[in-house]
């Protein structure tokens, strides 16, 4: 039997409710099929039930597409689903979600070399440029065949702007449990690779950074100089020397510790009910307390809340950012990291779902950061763009009342509110505290 080269890894989710229930990796073919590690056989992904279920495809630096519908999926037999056919076997087909390579037959769209984000934009193609005539395996190696050069520049410009279609859906670990053997079909926009199996890059960890406790500085000890003596008057009696006291020291006094912010407002529809809970975070233990519903400990010091729907099912979930290390950790749901040391979260529902991805609630809250020393709007799996300037506040809320939010600042020291696409006003004057919601 005559083995088809492979081409690059690829990823394989699948979905029902909102967060993802298994996933695995897979090979790509030369001819568009997924294979499992030994290059022929069909894909099998452990972890879950026979059902309905949507598959997610990613790659490195292609955009993620989705299939429109649930399909179903059992352990017993295998499932051919091919995303070449048409735009419609992607979802949303309105959106274009893939490219047509030759007549009829349509791949994911290439050029995403920061993937990351989702957003094929000007950083992909600085990226490419940076990279040029470098050989390997590299994200900026858009066109798969082991160099980057000017094939690789004109894939991403031609693709400029398109963004990833799939719901930002998390990754979970999933217990292996039964096999399943769905075999999505997929075709990248390429140019014939090199027949070669890429090692695929490995995960890092990010590293906390430790804190550093600066140790004080001890008061010093003063010398204290005695008044000299007066001289005596005349007499046979000779001057005596003058005594030198013993100067008293000055206690040290040490400096307090200072005491964090004892609690943070942080209220949220925490049982579904439609209604607004009242709720506490203390930062200094990591306690959840949410008025009439229980308390949880959840975080630790230095941990900022940022409780929000993530996974749309109409409750607001416990989550905490981490600005040491950009992580985001969402009590029952997921762990990532996304932002660094000095970014400002910002969560909020920037995008809408429909697919049944989040229950019965279509807005589900997008993990995002601002970083106020460029501007920069990063929001997960969505877009990313500058509005803003250094010492600007992150105001994002649906200021339109279309339910989504729009991104916005508010400049303390001139009382300017700007809101993306929609107005800007001056409200407040400096000291003010903007709020917002």
């Amino acid at each position: 039997m005559t083995l088809i080269p492979l081409v690059d890894w690829i990823f394989i989710q699948l979905t029902y409710n909102g967060p993802v229930v298994a996933e695995r990796s897979a090979f790509l073919r030369k001819d568009g099929m997924l294979v499992d590690d030994d290059g022929s056989s069909l894909v099998s992904i452990p972890g879950q039930d026979d059902g309905y279920y949507y598959v997610v495809i990613r790659q490195r630096n292609h955009l993620d597409i989705m299939s429109p519908f649930r399909h179903y999926l059992s352990t017993s037999s295998s499932t051919l689903y091919d995303f070449t056919t048409g735009q419609s076997q992607a979802w949303p087909s309105w959106g274009e979600p893939m490219v047509e390579l030759e007549s009829n037959i349509y791949g994911m769209v290439t050029g995403d070399s920061s993937p990351v984000f989702g957003l094929i934009d000007s950083a992909d193609q600085t990226a490419i440029w940076n990279d040029r005539d470098r050989i390997g395996y590299l994200y900026t190696d858009v066109t798969l065949d082991g160099s980057v050069d000017s094939d690789d520049r004109d894939y991403c410009w031609d693709n400029r702007n398109k963004y990833s279609m799939v719901p930002g859906i998390m990754p979970s670990s999933p217990t292996p449990s039964p096999t399943l053997t769905p075999t999505p079909r997929v075709i990248t926009p390429t140019p014939t690779p090199s027949p070669i199996t890429p090692t695929p890059s490995p995960s890092v960890t990010p590293t906390p950074t430790p804190s550093v406790t600066p140790t004080p500085t001890p008061s010093s000890t003063p010398t204290v100089t005695p008044s000299p003596s007066a001289t005596p008057s005349v007499t046979p009696t000779p001057t005596p020397s003058p005594i030198t006291p013993t100067p008293v020291p000055t206690p040290v006094v040490p400096t307090p510790t200072p005491k964090p912010e004892y609690v943070i407002l942080e209220s949220g529809d925490y049982d579904g009910d439609g209604m607004s809970d009242i709720a506490i975070f203390r930062p200094d233990t990591g306690l959840w307390a949410v008025r009439g519903l229980g308390r949880v400990y959840f975080g630790s010091s230095g941990d900022i809340p940022v409780s929000g729907d993530y996974d749309g099912d109409g409750y607001t979930d416990v989550a905490i950012f981490r600005p040491s290390t950009g992580l985001w950790s969402i009590r029952g749901y997921t762990r990532c990291y996304y932002g660094a040391s000095g970014d400002i979260p910002v969560p909020s529902e920037y995008r809408w779902y429909w697919l049944g991805l989040g229950g019965n609630n279509p807005w589900a809250t997008n993990i995002a950061i601002f970083r106020s020393s460029s501007g920069l709007w990063a929001i997960r799996r969505y877009t990313r763009l500058y509005y803003g300037s250094n010492g600007d506040k992150p105001m994002p809320g649906d200021y339109d009342g279309n339910s989504l939010a729009e991104i916005a600042i508010f400049r303390e020291s001139s009382g300017l509110w700007a809101i993306k696409r929609v107005t800007r006003a001056y409200y407040g004057d400096t000291g003010d505290i903007p709020v917002s919601r």
